[in-house]
């Protein structure tokens, strides 16, 4: 598994090895529960299952015990086929599989993103949120804090780019009123219009070399998003131990730093503009992969329904 990683080093993302990374040291916590070291011939449907159990245990979704299992497979396949340190198929169980369920499609509206931009962050705000904070200047770094994340969202959201992406954009990528980069992820260009509201966000001397990682971002945005009253309670379908589970919860409690995207997307596609246009925009190198950013939600699928003839009052033939 380390050869994996250190031959891949340089030539994927980032974001790929940390998370091989992470899938590496689950492993190695794996380990230490069955108290022995994983060999090549360990690797069956009994292991498997033994791991999803083990990790559904823990409270993960599908999804991450899905993106496990796919990195598993790759590191087992390159082993057998690239460097002849086994001759197994414990992986070519019809069982063996990369789990995948599909996630709820949350994404802000026009008018919940506005309320982001327009929120006046103030002290008695954040000491709402944060009651134990003491002294003034930890309640500005909060309020300071909170600024820095509405202001890195809402550049995701009227840009389309990734976290990875906003994170490190600055003026220099500003060139004739448009976004231009290179996605670190993909490595793709894209360009982008520069929004009126990343203009008056730039204009009122944010300064875009602060930064804050991911975590800490998908933490605050929750709370900045609740501060702004986007708290409308929404239908979800959750994938967690195997299991189905629908639920009703406040919205804000779903944003995270990939909604941004998401709802660049979806006022795209609302606003007509076409399917190839959006992929290029997003920097994606599939359609395939747009495609999965614009599903429906349960409720507003709901709500196309309730509009359609179909469900319109009518009178009846006499």
């Amino acid at each position: 598994f380390e050869s994996y990683i250190a031959r891949y080093a340089n030539a994927r993302s980032i974001i790929t090895i940390r998370h091989y990374r992470t899938v590496l040291n689950k492993l190695k916590q794996y380990e230490k529960i069955i108290r022995r070291r994983l060999l090549f011939e360990d690797i069956n449907i009994n292991f498997y299952n033994h791991l999803r159990t083990w990790i559904y245990g823990q409270g993960y979704s599908d999804n991450y015990f899905g993106s496990l299992i796919k990195v598993i497979k790759q590191v087992y396949r390159e082993a057998r086929e690239v460097d002849h340190l086994h001759n197994l198929n414990g992986t070519a169980h019809k069982n063996f599989i990369t789990v995948a369920k599909d996630s709820d499609p949350i994404f802000l509206s026009v008018d919940e993103l506005m309320k982001l931009y327009q929120l006046k962050i103030s002290k008695s705000a954040v000491l709402k949120e944060w009651p134990e904070l003491c002294g003034e200047k930890a309640v500005r770094q909060r309020m300071a804090t909170c600024e820095l994340v509405r202001n890195r969202f809402l550049i995701g959201a009227f840009s389309g780019m990734r976290v990875s992406d906003f994170s490190r954009f600055s003026e220099s990528n500003i060139v004739d009123g448009m976004i231009t980069m290179r996605t670190r992820k993909t490595d793709t260009p894209i360009a982008i219009p520069l929004h009126p509201v990343i203009q008056r966000i730039l204009e009122s001397d944010f300064d875009l070399s602060k930064t804050i990682s991911d975590q800490k971002m998908n933490v605050y945005i929750k709370v900045v998003a609740k501060m702004a009253g986007i708290d409308e309670k929404v239908t979800i379908c959750e994938h967690r131990g195997g299991e189905l589970k629908e639920i009703r919860v406040e919205k804000y409690t779903l944003i995270s730093t990939h909604t941004a995207r998401r709802s660049f997307a979806t006022h795209l596609q609302r606003s007509k503009v076409p399917l190839t246009a959006i992929s290029k925009a997003l920097g994606h190198k599939k359609v395939t992969t747009t495609m999965r950013y614009l599903r429906l939600g349960v409720d507003e699928n709901a709500a196309i329904l309730a509009g359609s003839s179909f469900f319109k009052d009518f009178e009846e033939d006499e």
